[in-house]
């Protein structure tokens, strides 16, 4: 763990696909589609600043989502 960096419990993380999939009904490359978000970059952990709009616009915490095979403090968030 890195200093300065708290360890949030008991906070269920979901992944990415699954968020996108409750809230619009849509599979996460038709959501790119329609949204005109990289889907790849999605795919590998990035967030970019347009993509966590566009998901909180659609109400979907950014917060709580995990990142695809990285640790939280790992994941690339712009």
């Amino acid at each position: 763990m890195q200093i300065g960096l708290k360890k949030e419990a008991n906070v269920k993380r979901e992944k990415l696909s699954k968020a996108v999939y409750e809230k619009t009904r849509y599979s996460l490359v038709a959501y790119c589609e329609l949204r005109e978000l990289s889907y790849d970059s999605l795919r590998k952990g990035f967030l970019s600043e347009k993509a966590k709009e566009v998901l909180k616009a659609d109400g979907i915490d950014v917060n709580q989502l995990k990142y695809r095979n990285k640790p939280e403090v790992e994941a690339y968030v712009a």
